[in-house]
């Protein structure tokens, strides 16, 4: 079946063969060998990146004026942010305030829901919504 006149297949087939039989042979091969696999998009971080954490990381220096674009999603403004666990660590040795710091941390400066937290910490979400309030309330 021919492509409609408005989609160009030209340069995604160049990137197979140079040919045009091997190139569709091997691009068919490309999509065969992918069916079954968990979907790419799953991995994509904050929206934008579909890497590594190492290819994360060094892109983060050109990321890190995003936080101010309000119009950007917040979800891609934080792209680079800490993971929860890197944030966190091994949170079972440290006290409660270092993890209540930290609680406030993840939620305000990198912009954490509530139930992300709890869930990644195995507590309830109101216990992280407590601890984010209470240096409100002061």
């Amino acid at each position: 079946m021919a492509a409609p006149p408005f989609l160009t297949v030209y340069w995604v087939r160049s990137q197979f063969a140079r040919t045009k039989v091997s190139a569709w042979r091997r691009y068919g091969e490309f999509v065969e060998a992918g069916v079954g696999l968990p979907s790419p998009w799953e991995a994509l971080k904050g929206q934008t990146l579909l890497g590594s954490d190492r290819f994360v990381e060094k892109l983060k220096p050109y990321l890190s004026g995003r936080r101010k674009l309000r119009e950007v999603p917040r979800k891609q403004r934080l792209v680079d942010r800490a993971s929860l666990k890197t944030l966190f660590g091994n949170t079972d040795q440290g006290s409660k305030a270092r993890r209540n710091l930290l609680i406030r941390r993840a939620h305000l400066q990198c912009g954490y829901t509530l139930s992300e937290i709890a869930a990644h910490l195995d507590i309830h979400y109101t216990t992280v919504s407590k601890v984010v309030n209470e240096n409100n309330a002061n």
